[in-house]
């Protein structure tokens, strides 16, 4: 007999904003299609089916109202709209009647759980960004959305049959700490063939942008979290060019249009926008340094990627070993670099100051880490949370 879980996502499996795109996208990949019969609501995406025949369908993340600012509270309105679609297509018999509703993050809580109290089903919460964790300083206009969406982070919890994290650092942050008990560890993973490019050889891509030697690379959404501003600030090194590669969904577009600003007076700083799939990856092994200074990192999927990328034989990875990357990083696969401009500088001038034999050391350590975590492990204890409560 197949089971129907239902997968709500407030980021999609295709072009995604971050790192739960790139889940979502893996996981529905992978996942055993004959004793699952998944469906996926997914913020943004495009209704598709994906190549084993899971079916993906969007949620409109645009609004008429131009009124509301606040991000949070343009989370809550989405909220309505992954119910709609859900008993819509539910009504159309679209897609059946589900057992398990799969609740990614805060942002798809309130309908999840609606939709399992309609439909019977057992809901499983994931979390992949905490908002009671990520916002330490609420904003006076952000204060209440924020107040009510912790709230929601608890209740998720509370209400779900299993609580999925991806990082033991983030499993022990408030509220998630008194959820220990029905708490599973799942973390994400890598395909180390999507940056072997010695296998590929009609890549489509753009090179890396800048005259200068040594090429360093940050990938990622342009946001407070993973310390751009600090980042953009910093002072080069001669024969150093600094490229950013992030899309507008998910970033915030006053620090875009600063880096814009900081690239257009800075000959040795560029700003590419957004880059996808095999040419991001391909780009990531271009990079002689891939850089990611967060300052709050549930997971951190790009650090992963980067110590995927060293299998090109040039990419060294810094990282500021926050969150959940202090999880699974060790000191001889990666440089920290820490969150300051003074911690970010050093660590550049470190790694201008590698030999050649010690970089080759660091990238050999890098891949063999990198190589413990795949999606296939991550679907398959996603797989067996689900045959756990059914």
């Amino acid at each position: 007999m197949g089971f129907d879980p239902k997968i709500l996502s407030p980021d999609r499996p295709v072009y995604p904003m971050g790192g739960l795109g790139v889940h979502v996208d893996k996981l529905l990949s992978n996942i055993n299609t004959e004793q699952f019969n998944v469906t996926a609501l997914c913020q943004g995406a495009a209704d598709c089916t994906m190549p084993n025949g899971v079916k993906v369908y969007g949620v409109d993340p645009s609004f008429p109202l131009t009124s509301t600012k606040d991000s949070i509270a343009r989370t809550f309105l989405m909220q309505s709209r992954f119910s709609a679609l859900a008993m819509s297509l539910l009504s159309q018999r679209k897609m059946p009647k589900p057992h398990i509703v799969h609740i990614m993050d805060w942002s798809t809580a309130v309908a999840g759980l609606d939709i399992a109290a309609v439909t019977g089903a057992k809901p499983v919460f994931a979390v992949h960004l905490s908002i009671g964790n990520y916002i330490k300083s609420p904003s006076p206009m952000q204060r209440s959305n924020w107040d009510e969406a912790k709230q929601i982070e608890f209740l998720a919890c509370q209400k779900s049959f299993r609580v999925l994290q991806v990082s033991k650092s983030y499993s022990m942050l408030y509220p998630f700490n008194f959820f220990s008990h029905k708490t599973s560890i799942i973390p994400n993973g890598i395909d180390l063939s999507d940056f072997d490019f010695s296998i590929r050889s009609n890549v489509q891509a753009n090179h890396l942008p800048g005259k200068s030697i040594k090429k360093i690379l940050y990938v990622g959404r342009i946001a407070s979290m993973k310390n751009v501003q600090t980042l953009m600030d910093i002072e080069l090194p001669d024969g150093c060019d600094l490229i950013f590669i992030g899309g507008d969904q998910g970033s915030s577009q006053p620090l875009i249009d600063r880096l814009k600003t900081v690239c257009d007076n800075d000959p040795n700083k560029f700003y590419m926008g957004a880059v996808y799939s095999e040419e991001k990856n391909y780009l990531m092994t271009q990079a002689d340094l891939v850089i990611v200074p967060s300052v709050h990192e549930p997971f951190g999927i790009v650090a992963l990627e980067a110590l995927a990328a060293a299998q090109g034989g040039r990419t060294i990875l810094a990282s500021s070993f926050v969150g959940g990357m202090g999880d699974f990083l060790t000191p001889d696969a990666a440089l920290n670099c820490g969150v300051t401009k003074e911690s970010i500088e050093d660590c550049i001038a470190r790694f201008l100051s590698m030999t050649d034999d010690e970089k080759s050391a660091m990238r050999t350590a890098a891949v063999e880490l990198a190589g413990r975590y795949t999606w296939q492990n991550t679907t398959s204890e996603i797989e067996s949370v689900y045959n756990s409560i059914l």
